[in-house]
């Protein structure tokens, strides 16, 4: 006895899913910067996916208005990294790069409140299961002294200094 009700046939179905995950994991700068003044910027770039990343990553870091931080804010610097022979890769799956700058500020940068940012695949080149989470940002501030960021730089490392010097007498 055969009936047709007793019978389903169906396809499967496979979904290949590419799961890179670039995302800024880190990023440390100064809290004032002066005119025209250097300043370091460091930032961590991870692949927090299972996939590794191709040769070839760019990034970007930037000033901002805001906490939005896009390629279309004032480009600071504009880069890549790739890996370290010819066929491998940029980024590993799970894995993370660091990277530090020295930046001078361009000239046209009024005195206020910024935001220094950082984006990795700025070109969006690699398919990501994420595509919405390759920025970070910091606020900042920009003053008309030299003197004024330095100062504040001197009290920020006394504070820290004076926190570590508690810690080893305790």
């Amino acid at each position: 006895v055969c009936s047709a009700d007793l019978l389903a046939v169906s396809s499967p179905v496979i979904t290949i899913r590419d799961s890179r995950d670039l995302v800024v994991s880190a990023l440390s700068s100064t809290n004032v910067i002066g005119l025209q003044g250097t300043f370091p910027v460091s930032f961590t770039a991870t692949n927090q996916g299972p996939v590794d990343v191709g040769r070839h990553v760019g990034y970007q870091i930037v000033l901002s208005d805001d906490a939005v931080i896009t390629s279309g804010d004032t480009i600071l610097v504009s880069s890549y990294f790739i890996g370290s022979y010819r066929y491998s890769t940029a980024l590993a799956a799970n894995s993370s790069k660091s990277f530090t700058h020295t930046l001078t500020l361009p000239i046209d940068i009024a005195e206020g409140n910024y935001y220094i940012g950082v984006i990795v695949d700025y070109e969006n080149r690699h398919v990501e299961a994420d595509e919405n989470n390759n920025t970070r940002s910091q606020p900042t501030q920009v003053t008309s002294s030299d003197r004024d960021a330095a100062i504040s730089s001197l009290t920020s490392n006394i504070a820290t200094l004076l926190k570590e010097i508690g810690r080893a007498h305790v």
